[in-house]
């Protein structure tokens, strides 16, 4: 029998699905995407997931960055999210613990039209011939991680997983699908390292205990990321199958 999780969802601390809620694609983005997937104690991501959704065994750190080109209409911005890897029903899925951009007005279009909060942030993500390095400030540094040795492979190699963030829709806590879709032209694998992780600041002061321990896979690409608009809501106390809606259906 697959582990649940445990975790209630926390009003105060989850995005609002309301009429401002985006209804099309957003236009395709130009971007470069690090993805580092690290351990991390099972019982940990087992508290920090709703119950609709599963941890896997040994638990699975996941640190998504984003550096998207600027356009005529803004300019560039950087996204990094902090995730645990889970699957809802019988689908991969990554849920998002916390967030953080580097572009106020970015950051305020993604909460009021995706119900995404993040929290403002420096942000770098630096290229080097031998290794990617990834450093989010906010304050103090609460993020740390590279991808070591990075070798050219197969664009069809690399795997993303939709996203998942607790939301409140029609007063009640759900658990929204945020999905990507990625058109790859480059990839790179490599190996992984996390050596600062404050997990206060990505659990919004849920736990002190959320730390990568082993490396497990890592990745850089170039692609085309287009934004998808909400469109399908879980019930976070109850398995998917049983209480999977359309979000047009809770609120209209």
């Amino acid at each position: 029998m697959p582990l649940d999780g445990l975790n209630q969802i926390d009003r105060s601390r989850a995005g609002q699905l309301g009429q401002a809620v985006a209804r099309r694609p957003t236009a395709s983005m130009p971007a470069t995407v690090l993805q580092l997937a690290m351990e991390a104690p099972i019982e940990l991501c087992r508290e920090l997931l709703p119950p609709a959704l599963h941890p896997l065994t040994p638990g699975v750190l996941v640190i998504m960055a984003y550096e998207v080109a600027a356009t005529a209409e803004r300019g560039s911005f950087r996204t990094v999210e902090v995730g645990i890897q889970c699957r809802a029903g019988a689908r991969a899925r990554r849920y998002v613990l916390g967030a953080a951009i580097d572009d106020p007005t970015v950051a305020a279009d993604m909460e009021s039209r995706w119900g995404y909060r993040s929290t403002v942030a420096d942000i770098k993500l630096q290229r080097r011939y031998e290794r990617i390095d990834l450093t989010v400030e906010s304050g103090r540094t609460v993020l740390q991680a590279s991808l070591l040795a990075p070798m050219p492979v197969t664009p069809s190699a690399v795997l993303y997983v939709g996203g998942l963030r607790p939301v409140i829709a029609a007063g009640q806590p759900w658990i929204a699908q945020f999905e990507r879709v990625f058109e790859i032209s480059r990839a790179d694998r490599g190996r992984p390292a996390v050596t600062e992780l404050d997990s206060g600041f990505w659990t919004d002061g849920e736990t002190d205990g959320l730390k990568a321990t082993e490396p497990i896979s890592g990745s850089f690409t170039r692609a085309d990321v287009t934004l998808n608009p909400t469109r399908f809501l879980i019930e976070p106390g109850r398995s998917r199958a049983a209480d999977t809606r359309r979000l047009a259906d809770v609120i209209g």
